[in-house]
């Protein structure tokens, strides 16, 4: 146990807290803080073995022992929550992960925004061609009821043609002259 505010500092570089839901690896190096009568306590901890109940596995140097996560009254509720440090060691190859995906992620979002840009063009040229089509379907209704007038103007006029014909024989038939 260290008390000494500088040496634990020293010691933390590095280190990240995380709380006791943390999703330990193992072979993680894990410091704690815990309560050791009535004052917080700073342990240098050891590797990361296991999860149990209410408790974390550490080892060092071939000593294994339990962490508890909390301390709880004899009614069930938290006394005191054990605080943990990870060691961050990302290494070189996880880093170089983490470049690539964001590299992805980024040409990712560019294909988003030309895909975006491309969606708003065609919502304008679908806008467009949806105007074009309504005038089309004016024009041609327009032209449908003009081409029945046209038919049945044609229609009378046949119908007169053909009643100018039958005068025409009927008055030729009877009209001597005209034969």
């Amino acid at each position: 146990m260290i008390k000494d505010i500088a040496k634990i500092k020293e010691h933390l570089e590095g280190f990240i807290e995380v709380d006791g839901t943390h999703t330990f690896v193992r072979g993680d190096t894990v410091s704690y803080i815990k309560l050791k009568g009535t004052e917080e306590s700073f342990y240098p901890g050891g590797v990361f073995q296991g999860k149990g109940d209410n408790c974390v596995f550490l080892e060092k140097n071939g000593t294994r022992w339990k962490v508890s996560l909390s301390d709880k009254h004899p009614d069930g509720s938290i006394k005191y929550r054990c605080r943990f440090f990870v060691k961050n060691c990302m290494a070189p190859i996880e880093t170089d992960n983490i470049r690539e995906l964001n590299q992805t992620i980024q040409y990712q979002q560019s294909v988003i925004e030309k895909l975006g840009e491309t969606l708003k063009q065609l919502e304008f040229q679908k806008l467009e061609l949806t105007t074009q089509l309504s005038e089309s379907n004016e024009l041609l209704s327009q032209t449908r009821t003009n081409l029945r007038n046209a038919i049945h103007q044609l229609s009378e006029k046949q119908n007169m043609i053909d009643q100018y014909t039958d005068i025409i024989k009927k008055l030729s038939q009877s009209h001597p002259m005209l034969v």
